[in-house]
């Protein structure tokens, strides 16, 4: 999966900032369309998921929470009402319908730190957190 592995690129770049002591704000990140190289694709489910925990708060909620959206809207009723109520409830619950505007805050908000605006955009397709 694409998306996987540039999400993969982008956390070996994390590690080695925070190996290095560096700042996130001062540090340049790559384009968001660069692909990672093979020996980028090392870093775990775990490793990934520690990564964006360790991003301030309200990015790292928000991460989580489109996340388990992606996964709400993934998912079929079968024709189950209760099901589908499930669904409906869940995304209502996890305000699925805000996070467009959400994103756009984020993005103004983290302007001037590229690292966390990668992040950001590569774990766009991320399921269920």
């Amino acid at each position: 999966m694409k998306n996987r592995a540039a999400e993969r690129w982008f956390c070996v770049a994390l590690v080695a900032t925070a190996l290095c002591a560096a700042d996130c704000r001062s540090a340049t990140a790559p384009p968001l369309n660069q692909p990672p190289t093979p020996s980028e694709t090392w870093l775990s489910d775990e490793q990934i998921r520690h990564l964006v925990e360790a991003a301030p708060r309200p990015l790292s909620s928000f991460i989580s929470r489109r996340a388990n959206c992606n996964h709400w809207a993934g998912e079929y009723g079968y024709d189950d009402g209760e099901r589908v109520a499930q669904i409906a409830r869940e995304e209502r619950e996890l305000r699925c319908d805000r996070l467009a505007g959400e994103e756009r805050t984020l993005r103004r908000a983290y302007a001037n730190q590229p690292k966390l605006l990668r992040l950001l955009a590569l774990t766009t397709d991320f399921l269920y957190w």
